[in-house]
Protein backbone atom coordinates (compact mmCIF):
# COMPACT_ATOMS: atom_id res chain seq x y z
CA UNK A 1 0.00 0.00 0.00
CA UNK A 2 2.98 2.41 0.69
CA UNK A 3 4.57 2.10 -2.86
CA UNK A 4 0.64 3.26 -4.06
CA UNK A 5 1.00 5.80 -1.77
CA UNK A 6 4.48 7.19 -2.98
CA UNK A 7 3.69 6.40 -6.56
CA UNK A 8 0.43 8.72 -6.26
CA UNK A 9 1.91 11.13 -4.48
CA UNK A 10 4.38 11.63 -7.09
CA UNK A 11 1.77 12.20 -9.74
CA UNK A 12 -0.50 14.44 -8.07
CA UNK A 13 2.70 16.62 -7.78
CA UNK A 14 4.32 16.41 -10.85
CA UNK A 15 1.05 16.89 -13.47
CA UNK A 16 -0.43 19.91 -12.79
CA UNK A 17 3.18 21.06 -14.51
CA UNK A 18 1.24 20.81 -17.60
CA UNK A 19 -2.26 21.69 -16.72
CA UNK A 20 -4.11 24.04 -18.92
CA UNK A 21 -6.37 26.27 -18.41
CA UNK A 22 -10.02 25.53 -17.90
CA UNK A 23 -11.13 28.27 -17.95
CA UNK A 24 -9.89 31.61 -19.79
CA UNK A 25 -12.64 34.10 -17.73
CA UNK A 26 -12.32 34.16 -14.28
CA UNK A 27 -15.79 32.30 -12.85
CA UNK A 28 -14.22 32.53 -9.40
CA UNK A 29 -14.18 36.30 -8.86
CA UNK A 30 -17.60 36.70 -10.97
CA UNK A 31 -19.34 33.69 -9.37
CA UNK A 32 -18.04 32.78 -6.06
CA UNK A 33 -18.44 28.88 -5.04
CA UNK A 34 -21.09 28.46 -1.96
CA UNK A 35 -20.57 24.75 -1.56
CA UNK A 36 -19.49 21.75 -3.33
CA UNK A 37 -21.80 18.23 -3.32
CA UNK A 38 -20.01 15.54 -4.33
CA UNK A 39 -20.80 11.74 -4.40
CA UNK A 40 -18.08 8.79 -5.57
CA UNK A 41 -17.16 5.22 -4.84
CA UNK A 42 -14.00 2.86 -4.89
CA UNK A 43 -13.29 0.10 -2.99
CA UNK A 44 -11.24 -0.33 0.76
CA UNK A 45 -8.49 -2.79 1.58
CA UNK A 46 -7.72 -3.98 5.02
CA UNK A 47 -4.21 -4.53 6.48
CA UNK A 48 -4.81 -6.12 9.91
CA UNK A 49 -3.25 -8.72 12.30
CA UNK A 50 -4.10 -11.78 9.96
CA UNK A 51 -1.23 -13.41 7.80
CA UNK A 52 -0.60 -13.67 4.45
CA UNK A 53 0.80 -16.89 2.79
CA UNK A 54 2.87 -16.39 -0.47
CA UNK A 55 0.43 -17.71 -2.52
CA UNK A 56 -2.29 -15.47 -1.52
CA UNK A 57 -3.62 -12.64 -3.61
CA UNK A 58 -3.06 -9.37 -2.01
CA UNK A 59 -6.41 -8.41 -3.69
CA UNK A 60 -8.63 -10.41 -2.20
CA UNK A 61 -9.69 -8.73 1.09
CA UNK A 62 -10.98 -5.43 -1.35
CA UNK A 63 -14.60 -4.52 -0.95
CA UNK A 64 -17.11 -1.67 -2.11
CA UNK A 65 -17.60 1.47 -0.64
CA UNK A 66 -19.45 4.47 -2.03
CA UNK A 67 -19.63 8.11 -0.24
CA UNK A 68 -21.08 11.59 -0.30
CA UNK A 69 -19.49 14.45 0.37
CA UNK A 70 -19.98 18.19 1.19
CA UNK A 71 -17.53 21.08 1.43
CA UNK A 72 -17.21 24.59 1.72
CA UNK A 73 -13.95 26.09 0.50
CA UNK A 74 -12.67 28.73 2.72
CA UNK A 75 -10.73 31.03 0.49
CA UNK A 76 -8.31 30.30 -1.70
CA UNK A 77 -6.34 27.54 0.06
CA UNK A 78 -8.40 25.98 2.79
CA UNK A 79 -11.59 24.13 2.97
CA UNK A 80 -13.88 22.07 4.78
CA UNK A 81 -15.48 19.02 4.30
CA UNK A 82 -18.36 16.76 5.41
CA UNK A 83 -18.31 12.99 4.68
CA UNK A 84 -20.42 10.25 5.16
CA UNK A 85 -19.48 6.90 3.56
CA UNK A 86 -20.93 3.06 3.74
CA UNK A 87 -18.84 0.25 2.72
CA UNK A 88 -17.12 -3.14 3.68
CA UNK A 89 -13.93 -4.07 5.17
CA UNK A 90 -12.52 -7.90 4.70
CA UNK A 91 -9.98 -10.09 4.92
CA UNK A 92 -9.03 -13.74 4.29
CA UNK A 93 -6.28 -16.26 6.43
CA UNK A 94 -4.89 -19.19 4.76
CA UNK A 95 -2.24 -21.23 6.14
CA UNK A 96 -1.01 -24.93 6.76
CA UNK A 97 -1.50 -24.29 10.28
CA UNK A 98 -5.03 -25.02 11.61
CA UNK A 99 -5.29 -21.96 14.07
CA UNK A 100 -3.96 -19.49 10.89
CA UNK A 101 -7.29 -19.96 8.71
CA UNK A 102 -9.37 -16.91 9.98
CA UNK A 103 -12.01 -14.80 7.66
CA UNK A 104 -13.78 -12.03 8.23
CA UNK A 105 -16.50 -9.18 6.27
CA UNK A 106 -17.65 -6.42 7.77
CA UNK A 107 -19.86 -3.70 7.12
CA UNK A 108 -18.75 -0.18 7.72
CA UNK A 109 -20.56 3.35 8.09
CA UNK A 110 -17.96 6.06 8.57
CA UNK A 111 -19.17 9.99 8.95
CA UNK A 112 -16.31 12.62 9.46
CA UNK A 113 -14.87 15.88 8.81
CA UNK A 114 -11.78 16.81 6.58
CA UNK A 115 -10.13 19.67 6.70
CA UNK A 116 -8.68 20.53 3.00
CA UNK A 117 -5.46 21.66 1.70
CA UNK A 118 -5.84 23.04 -2.11
CA UNK A 119 -2.80 23.47 -4.21
CA UNK A 120 -5.11 25.81 -6.88
CA UNK A 121 -4.91 28.45 -4.71
CA UNK A 122 -3.03 31.27 -7.15
CA UNK A 123 0.16 30.62 -5.23
CA UNK A 124 1.34 26.93 -5.90
CA UNK A 125 -1.10 26.76 -9.02
CA UNK A 126 -3.50 28.94 -10.62
CA UNK A 127 -7.26 28.92 -8.97
CA UNK A 128 -8.74 28.22 -12.83
CA UNK A 129 -6.08 25.37 -13.96
CA UNK A 130 -7.79 22.72 -15.25
CA UNK A 131 -5.63 20.00 -13.06
CA UNK A 132 -4.53 20.39 -9.30
CA UNK A 133 -3.83 18.29 -6.49
CA UNK A 134 -5.15 18.71 -2.95
CA UNK A 135 -4.35 16.59 0.58
CA UNK A 136 -6.48 16.60 3.31
CA UNK A 137 -6.93 14.90 7.12
CA UNK A 138 -9.59 14.64 9.62
CA UNK A 139 -11.28 12.56 11.92
CA UNK A 140 -14.19 10.05 11.32
CA UNK A 141 -16.65 8.28 13.55
CA UNK A 142 -16.42 4.14 12.37
CA UNK A 143 -19.05 1.84 13.17
CA UNK A 144 -18.19 -1.83 12.19
CA UNK A 145 -19.91 -5.72 12.51
CA UNK A 146 -17.72 -8.08 11.90
CA UNK A 147 -19.12 -11.44 10.95
CA UNK A 148 -17.08 -14.76 9.90
CA UNK A 149 -17.33 -17.41 7.08
CA UNK A 150 -17.24 -20.46 9.69
CA UNK A 151 -20.39 -22.48 8.14
CA UNK A 152 -20.51 -24.05 4.59
CA UNK A 153 -24.57 -23.32 4.11
CA UNK A 154 -25.84 -23.28 8.17
CA UNK A 155 -24.88 -27.39 9.13
CA UNK A 156 -21.34 -27.34 7.45
CA UNK A 157 -18.48 -26.45 10.05
CA UNK A 158 -15.16 -25.60 8.44
CA UNK A 159 -11.98 -27.65 9.97
CA UNK A 160 -8.99 -27.00 8.52
CA UNK A 161 -6.32 -29.82 7.70
CA UNK A 162 -2.19 -29.10 8.00
CA UNK A 163 -1.59 -30.30 4.31
CA UNK A 164 -4.29 -27.38 3.47
CA UNK A 165 -7.27 -28.78 2.72
CA UNK A 166 -10.82 -28.45 4.11
CA UNK A 167 -13.22 -30.98 5.81
CA UNK A 168 -16.44 -31.29 7.04
CA UNK A 169 -14.85 -33.31 9.52
CA UNK A 170 -11.76 -32.84 11.93
CA UNK A 171 -8.14 -33.90 10.84
CA UNK A 172 -7.74 -36.16 14.23
CA UNK A 173 -11.61 -38.19 13.49
CA UNK A 174 -10.71 -41.73 11.97
CA UNK A 175 -14.25 -42.65 11.58
CA UNK A 176 -14.11 -41.75 7.79
CA UNK A 177 -17.11 -40.73 7.12
CA UNK A 178 -15.87 -36.91 6.02
CA UNK A 179 -15.71 -35.40 3.04
CA UNK A 180 -13.67 -32.69 1.65
CA UNK A 181 -16.12 -29.43 0.95
CA UNK A 182 -14.70 -25.84 -0.46
CA UNK A 183 -15.91 -22.39 1.52
CA UNK A 184 -18.88 -20.73 0.25
CA UNK A 185 -17.89 -17.27 1.38
CA UNK A 186 -20.97 -16.62 3.10
CA UNK A 187 -20.17 -14.77 6.38
CA UNK A 188 -23.13 -16.02 8.45
CA UNK A 189 -21.44 -16.00 11.91
CA UNK A 190 -21.04 -12.84 14.15
CA UNK A 191 -17.69 -12.75 15.19
CA UNK A 192 -17.14 -12.26 19.13
CA UNK A 193 -13.88 -12.89 21.61
CA UNK A 194 -14.45 -15.14 24.61
CA UNK A 195 -12.31 -12.61 26.59
CA UNK A 196 -12.63 -9.41 25.69
CA UNK A 197 -16.38 -7.57 25.14
CA UNK A 198 -15.23 -4.94 22.24
CA UNK A 199 -16.36 -1.78 21.01
CA UNK A 200 -17.54 -2.17 17.87
CA UNK A 201 -17.71 1.21 17.37
CA UNK A 202 -14.69 3.59 17.59
CA UNK A 203 -12.67 6.34 15.63
CA UNK A 204 -10.67 6.73 12.65
CA UNK A 205 -7.96 9.34 11.39
CA UNK A 206 -7.75 9.64 7.36
CA UNK A 207 -5.22 10.93 5.59
CA UNK A 208 -5.96 11.74 1.52
CA UNK A 209 -3.67 12.74 -1.06
CA UNK A 210 -6.05 13.59 -4.20
CA UNK A 211 -6.20 14.69 -7.96
CA UNK A 212 -9.07 17.01 -9.45
CA UNK A 213 -10.25 17.61 -12.98
CA UNK A 214 -12.61 20.42 -13.77
CA UNK A 215 -14.67 19.51 -16.57
CA UNK A 216 -16.70 22.75 -16.53
CA UNK A 217 -17.57 26.18 -14.59
CA UNK A 218 -19.30 23.67 -11.89
CA UNK A 219 -18.34 20.33 -12.75
CA UNK A 220 -15.10 18.55 -11.80
CA UNK A 221 -13.98 14.70 -11.43
CA UNK A 222 -11.80 13.74 -8.74
CA UNK A 223 -9.40 10.58 -8.39
CA UNK A 224 -7.81 10.16 -4.29
CA UNK A 225 -6.32 7.89 -1.97
CA UNK A 226 -7.16 7.96 1.73
CA UNK A 227 -5.35 6.20 4.37
CA UNK A 228 -7.87 5.45 7.76
CA UNK A 229 -5.62 4.70 10.92
CA UNK A 230 -8.72 3.41 13.17
CA UNK A 231 -8.35 3.26 17.24
CA UNK A 232 -8.98 0.29 17.70
CA UNK A 233 -7.57 -3.44 17.08
CA UNK A 234 -10.97 -5.17 16.80
CA UNK A 235 -12.17 -5.21 13.56
CA UNK A 236 -10.84 -8.58 12.38
CA UNK A 237 -12.12 -9.86 15.69
CA UNK A 238 -8.23 -10.07 16.92
CA UNK A 239 -5.50 -8.54 18.17
CA UNK A 240 -2.16 -9.83 18.20
CA UNK A 241 0.04 -6.81 18.15
CA UNK A 242 0.46 -3.20 19.26
CA UNK A 243 -0.84 -1.46 15.75
CA UNK A 244 -4.35 -0.58 15.51
CA UNK A 245 -6.02 -1.96 12.67
CA UNK A 246 -5.90 0.33 9.36
CA UNK A 247 -7.46 0.23 5.58
CA UNK A 248 -6.53 2.01 2.66
CA UNK A 249 -9.57 3.84 0.08
CA UNK A 250 -8.81 4.18 -3.52
CA UNK A 251 -11.48 6.32 -5.07
CA UNK A 252 -13.36 8.74 -7.39
CA UNK A 253 -16.18 11.37 -7.51
CA UNK A 254 -17.98 13.43 -9.78
CA UNK A 255 -18.81 17.06 -7.60
CA UNK A 256 -20.88 19.95 -8.28
CA UNK A 257 -19.98 23.40 -7.37
CA UNK A 258 -23.05 25.38 -6.48
CA UNK A 259 -22.23 29.34 -7.19
CA UNK A 260 -23.46 32.48 -6.15
CA UNK A 261 -25.91 34.48 -9.10
CA UNK A 262 -23.39 36.72 -11.70
CA UNK A 263 -23.61 40.23 -9.57
CA UNK A 264 -22.85 41.70 -12.48
CA UNK A 265 -25.79 39.64 -15.09
CA UNK A 266 -27.69 40.84 -12.06
CA UNK A 267 -27.04 44.27 -11.91
CA UNK A 268 -28.18 44.25 -15.05
CA UNK A 269 -31.96 43.54 -13.59
CA UNK A 270 -31.80 45.38 -10.50
CA UNK A 271 -34.72 47.91 -11.77
CA UNK A 272 -36.97 45.56 -13.23
CA UNK A 273 -40.33 44.73 -11.82
CA UNK A 274 -40.72 41.00 -13.08
CA UNK A 275 -43.79 41.02 -11.01
CA UNK A 276 -45.54 43.98 -13.22
CA UNK A 277 -43.95 42.13 -16.96
CA UNK A 278 -45.20 38.85 -16.09
CA UNK A 279 -49.08 40.49 -14.89
CA UNK A 280 -48.81 43.29 -18.04
CA UNK A 281 -51.60 43.39 -20.34
CA UNK A 282 -50.93 45.67 -22.90
CA UNK A 283 -54.27 45.74 -24.91
CA UNK A 284 -56.55 44.79 -21.95
CA UNK A 285 -58.27 41.78 -23.37
CA UNK A 286 -57.63 40.20 -20.40
CA UNK A 287 -55.42 37.71 -21.52
CA UNK A 288 -51.54 38.92 -19.54
CA UNK A 289 -49.34 39.33 -22.31
CA UNK A 290 -46.74 36.37 -21.26
CA UNK A 291 -49.80 34.34 -22.25
CA UNK A 292 -51.09 36.30 -25.75
CA UNK A 293 -50.52 34.93 -29.00
CA UNK A 294 -52.49 38.16 -30.82
CA UNK A 295 -51.29 41.20 -29.24
CA UNK A 296 -53.12 44.69 -30.15
CA UNK A 297 -56.15 43.44 -30.26
CA UNK A 298 -58.81 46.13 -30.62
CA UNK A 299 -60.42 47.69 -28.04
CA UNK A 300 -63.83 45.27 -27.21
CA UNK A 301 -63.39 42.93 -29.07
CA UNK A 302 -64.25 39.15 -27.84
CA UNK A 303 -60.94 36.98 -27.65
CA UNK A 304 -60.06 33.22 -26.60
CA UNK A 305 -57.77 32.08 -23.84
CA UNK A 306 -55.37 32.76 -25.96
CA UNK A 307 -55.94 36.23 -26.34
CA UNK A 308 -56.90 35.73 -29.90
CA UNK A 309 -59.94 37.28 -31.35
CA UNK A 310 -63.02 34.73 -32.24
CA UNK A 311 -63.39 33.20 -35.09
CA UNK A 312 -66.84 31.22 -34.90
CA UNK A 313 -66.61 29.55 -38.32
CA UNK A 314 -62.89 28.82 -38.60
CA UNK A 315 -62.23 30.37 -41.89
CA UNK A 316 -58.80 32.60 -40.17
CA UNK A 317 -61.00 35.73 -40.38
CA UNK A 318 -61.63 37.27 -36.69
CA UNK A 319 -65.54 37.55 -35.88
CA UNK A 320 -65.38 41.40 -36.09
CA UNK A 321 -64.54 41.88 -39.29
CA UNK A 322 -66.10 38.85 -40.58
CA UNK A 323 -69.05 39.70 -42.74
CA UNK A 324 -69.79 36.18 -42.90
CA UNK A 325 -69.83 34.74 -39.96
CA UNK A 326 -70.56 31.03 -40.69
CA UNK A 327 -68.58 30.20 -43.83
CA UNK A 328 -68.58 26.48 -44.96
CA UNK A 329 -66.10 24.49 -43.34
CA UNK A 330 -63.06 24.67 -46.11
CA UNK A 331 -64.17 27.27 -48.43
CA UNK A 332 -61.60 30.02 -49.57
CA UNK A 333 -62.57 33.06 -48.12
CA UNK A 334 -61.72 36.96 -49.04
CA UNK A 335 -60.23 39.65 -46.16
CA UNK A 336 -63.81 39.83 -45.12
CA UNK A 337 -64.61 36.42 -44.58
CA UNK A 338 -66.77 35.78 -47.47
CA UNK A 339 -66.54 32.82 -49.36
CA UNK A 340 -64.93 33.50 -52.86
CA UNK A 341 -67.37 33.23 -55.83
CA UNK A 342 -67.50 34.12 -59.57
CA UNK A 343 -69.44 36.97 -58.88
CA UNK A 344 -66.93 38.19 -56.23
CA UNK A 345 -64.29 37.45 -58.95
CA UNK A 346 -65.92 39.11 -61.47
CA UNK A 347 -66.04 42.28 -59.33
CA UNK A 348 -62.69 42.47 -58.06
CA UNK A 349 -61.75 42.56 -61.99
CA UNK A 350 -64.12 45.42 -62.64
CA UNK A 351 -63.29 47.57 -59.90
CA UNK A 352 -59.81 47.04 -60.73
CA UNK A 353 -60.63 47.98 -64.51
CA UNK A 354 -62.37 51.11 -62.65
CA UNK A 355 -59.14 52.28 -61.01
CA UNK A 356 -57.51 52.05 -63.23
CA UNK A 357 -59.23 54.02 -65.96
CA UNK A 358 -60.16 56.89 -63.15
CA UNK A 359 -56.12 57.08 -62.77
CA UNK A 360 -55.60 57.61 -65.94
CA UNK A 361 -58.23 59.94 -66.37
CA UNK A 362 -57.05 62.23 -63.02
CA UNK A 363 -53.96 62.23 -64.68
CA UNK A 364 -54.65 63.26 -67.96
CA UNK A 365 -57.11 66.21 -66.51
CA UNK A 366 -54.32 67.22 -63.96
CA UNK A 367 -53.19 70.70 -64.55
CA UNK A 368 -49.61 70.14 -63.72
CA UNK A 369 -49.56 66.90 -66.16
CA UNK A 370 -51.83 67.02 -68.55
CA UNK A 371 -50.07 68.15 -71.43
CA UNK A 372 -47.09 65.91 -70.28
CA UNK A 373 -49.52 63.05 -70.49
CA UNK A 374 -49.66 63.35 -73.19
CA UNK A 375 -46.77 63.88 -74.62
CA UNK A 376 -45.64 60.68 -72.59
CA UNK A 377 -48.20 58.97 -75.07
CA UNK A 378 -46.45 60.48 -78.33
CA UNK A 379 -43.20 60.57 -80.05
CA UNK A 380 -42.46 63.55 -79.94
CA UNK A 381 -38.58 64.55 -79.30
CA UNK A 382 -38.07 66.42 -75.73
CA UNK A 383 -35.63 69.36 -78.03
CA UNK A 384 -38.40 69.57 -80.63
CA UNK A 385 -40.95 70.28 -77.95
CA UNK A 386 -42.49 74.19 -77.92
CA UNK A 387 -40.87 76.68 -75.06
CA UNK A 388 -44.17 76.40 -72.77
CA UNK A 389 -43.96 72.35 -72.79
CA UNK A 390 -40.43 72.19 -72.23
CA UNK A 391 -40.41 74.34 -69.72
CA UNK A 392 -43.27 73.04 -67.79
CA UNK A 393 -41.37 69.59 -68.41
CA UNK A 394 -38.03 70.82 -67.32
CA UNK A 395 -39.86 72.40 -64.20
CA UNK A 396 -41.03 69.09 -63.14
CA UNK A 397 -37.97 66.75 -63.87
CA UNK A 398 -35.49 69.01 -62.55
CA UNK A 399 -35.03 67.59 -59.01
CA UNK A 400 -34.55 64.60 -60.46
CA UNK A 401 -33.21 64.32 -63.59
CA UNK A 402 -29.50 64.84 -63.21
CA UNK A 403 -27.85 64.02 -66.41
CA UNK A 404 -30.99 66.14 -67.92
CA UNK A 405 -32.01 63.59 -70.98
CA UNK A 406 -35.96 64.55 -70.18
CA UNK A 407 -36.33 60.95 -68.66
CA UNK A 408 -36.29 59.66 -65.45
CA UNK A 409 -34.26 56.78 -64.84
CA UNK A 410 -34.22 53.61 -61.85
CA UNK A 411 -31.39 55.39 -60.11
CA UNK A 412 -32.60 58.72 -60.34
CA UNK A 413 -35.99 58.37 -58.88
CA UNK A 414 -34.73 56.08 -56.03
CA UNK A 415 -32.12 58.93 -55.49
CA UNK A 416 -34.69 61.44 -55.44
CA UNK A 417 -37.36 59.64 -53.18
CA UNK A 418 -34.13 59.26 -50.29
CA UNK A 419 -33.54 62.70 -50.44
CA UNK A 420 -37.30 64.09 -50.24
CA UNK A 421 -37.50 61.76 -47.07
CA UNK A 422 -34.25 62.94 -46.06
CA UNK A 423 -34.84 66.57 -46.46
CA UNK A 424 -32.53 67.14 -48.72
CA UNK A 425 -34.31 68.98 -51.43
CA UNK A 426 -37.23 70.73 -52.11
CA UNK A 427 -39.73 68.59 -53.58
CA UNK A 428 -43.23 69.06 -52.20
CA UNK A 429 -45.41 65.68 -51.59
CA UNK A 430 -47.68 66.16 -54.94
CA UNK A 431 -44.63 66.86 -57.04
CA UNK A 432 -42.82 63.62 -55.85
CA UNK A 433 -46.02 61.64 -56.88
CA UNK A 434 -45.84 63.58 -60.00
CA UNK A 435 -42.61 62.51 -60.88
CA UNK A 436 -42.91 58.72 -59.94
CA UNK A 437 -46.28 59.08 -61.78
CA UNK A 438 -43.79 60.08 -64.77
CA UNK A 439 -41.54 57.41 -63.78
CA UNK A 440 -44.10 54.33 -64.84
CA UNK A 441 -45.96 56.28 -67.40
CA UNK A 442 -42.60 56.83 -69.23
CA UNK A 443 -41.65 53.02 -69.43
Amino acid sequence: MKKYLIALFSFLFTFPSIAQNADKSEINSTQPEIVTLGIGTGYNSFFGDYLKAENISPFTNIRSAYFLTLEKRLGNTFGIQLIASKGFLSDNERSTSVINNRNFESSILQVGTNFIFHFDNDFMIKRKSTFSPYISAGISYLKFDSYGDLMRGNDTTYYYWNNGEIWDVNQNDTSNTGSQVIRDYTYETLLEDSAVAYNRSTFSIPITLGFKFKLSKSLEGRIFGTYNLTLTDWIDNTMENDNNDTYGFIGFSINYKFRKANKAEKEKYKDVNFKDISNADEDMDGVKDINDNCSHTPDGVKVDKSGCPLDNDNDGIPNYIDLQKNSPAGANVDELGREITDSIINNRIFLRDSIETERNKMFSDSASTGKLYKILNSDIDFNNLDSSLKDELTSLLNPADQNHDGRISKDEITTAINAFFDGENSLESENLYDLIDFYFEQN
